[in-house]
C-alpha cells in the first residue's frame, strides 16, 4: 500500500481495522495470564507492522504515538474493562460475577462492589475471572 501512494493516515486506520484485530482477539480473556515476554512479543509485532507503512528510521514507539496508536498493554486493559462492564450490565453470563449487599471502603478508601474469588494459587489469580473482578472493582489489577 505505501508503495502504491496511499498516505500513512489511510493505511494506519487500515491496521487498526485488519491487523491489529488479531493481536487483541480474546484478550480479555487470555490477555492477565500473559508473560513480560509474550507481552514484548505482541508489541514488537505491532511495531515491526507500523514500522513497515512509515519511516524505517523514526522509532517505532514514536510512530505509534504519533498516528496516536495506544499501545497494546493499555488497548487490552482497556478492552478487558469493557468487556467486564458488559458482561455485568447485560449478559446472559451475569452469574460470574457475584455482587457484595453491603459494599463498604475498604483499606485505601477502595469501595468494592464486586466479591473477589478467593484464589489459593498464582495461577488461579492469574485468571480471568479474579483479573475482571478487580478491573470492575477499580483497581489496576
Amino acid at each position: 500500500m505505501k508503495q502504491l501512494g496511499v498516505d500513512e493516515s489511510t493505511i494506519c486506520i487500515y491496521w487498526k481495522a485488519e491487523g491489529r484485530v488479531h493481536l487483541e482477539a480474546a484478550s480479555a480473556v487470555w490477555g492477565s495470564g500473559l508473560t513480560v515476554r509474550q507481552a514484548q512479543d505482541l508489541q514488537r509485532v505491532e511495531h515491526r507492522a507500523v514500522a513497515a507503512f512509515t519511516s524505517w528510521r523514526e522509532d517505532p514507539a514514536v510512530s505509534c504515538q504519533r498516528l496516536g496508536l495506544q499501545p497494546l498493554a493499555a488497548r487490552r486493559l482497556k478492552l478487558a474493562k469493557t468487556f467486564a462492564k458488559r458482561t455485568v450490565e447485560k449478559s446472559r453470563h451475569k452469574d460470574i460475577f457475584t455482587r457484595v449487599e453491603n459494599p463498604y471502603p475498604g483499606r485505601g478508601g477502595v469501595r468494592r462492589e464486586w466479591r473477589e474469588p478467593q484464589c489459593r494459587t498464582k495461577r488461579y489469580q492469574q485468571s480471568a475471572v479474579p483479573f475482571l473482578t478487580k478491573l470492575l472493582n477499580g483497581e489496576s489489577a
